[in-house]
């Protein structure tokens, strides 16, 4: 199996970087040969940023670990280029790492299930009513959080809200944080969630399939109140 049940930041990253290779894999409609010749794929500086600053040492440690097993390839190789005046010539290439793909172990990987999804209850039930979002049970993290109500008209409270369920997936709280989540609940208000999938990437992209999907109903639910689809 290529991951512990109990995923750290590295091993989530890795995830949803198969995930996504998979993804824009099938949407290219490539050929088998892609998977051992090699093909352009993901834009490896796009990629690294949409994990954040503060993702930077996991991400590089999730590459890693990728390229390691031998499920992921990146480019393009050039030989190294040597100094004419050295003494010492290096003969090789390298990867200039300017987009990320699959090759076929990590395609099989992902296509025979053997990334584990986060053990838990299905997808949480969400519902608006009266300007409330209503979180039915579900296990996010190592708890099970209870049923619950977030008054989405109050912006504290849903930023409150959204830091839970940062902490509660053992994600370090910063000042940079913090004013990620209320960027993210101010552009909800403002009908913006267009600006605001980046800032929700950052925050939200390598925690659980849960997490992901609670976060992004209150967001979603305060734009639902302020059009007056309840």
């Amino acid at each position: 199996m290529l991951f512990n049940t109990c995923m750290s930041n590295v091993e989530r990253i890795a995830q949803s970087i198969l995930r996504r290779l998979i993804i824009d894999f099938r949407n290219k409609k490539l050929s088998i040969e892609a998977l051992s010749k090699g093909y352009e794929g993901l834009n490896f500086k796009e990629l690294r940023s949409g994990y954040g600053p503060l993702m930077e040492v996991d991400f590089d440690l999730a590459i890693k670990d990728l390229e390691n097993k031998s499920l992921v390839g990146t480019g393009p190789m050039v030989p190294y280029e040597n100094d004419l005046y050295s003494t010492v010539m290096v003969i090789g290439m390298y990867s200039k790492q300017e987009y990320i793909y699959l090759k076929e172990k990590g395609y099989r990987a992902a296509q025979d299930n053997k990334i584990p999804k986060r053990s838990g209850p299905a997808s949480p039930r969400v519902s608006i009513s009266g300007g409330h979002f209503y979180q039915s049970p579900v296990g996010i993290g190592a708890e099970v959080n209870q049923t619950s109500t977030v008054n989405i008209q109050n912006s504290s409270e849903a930023v409150s809200y959204l830091i839970k369920l940062l902490e509660s997936e053992k994600v370090p709280i910063t000042d940079e944080t913090k004013n990620d989540a209320q960027n993210l609940v101010k552009l909800a208000n403002d009908g913006n969630l267009k600006d605001g999938k980046p800032i929700f990437q950052k925050l939200f992209g390598v925690l659980s399939e849960g997490a992901k999907q609670l976060a992004w109903g209150v967001l979603t639910s305060i734009i639902a109140h302020q059009l007056g689809v309840q």
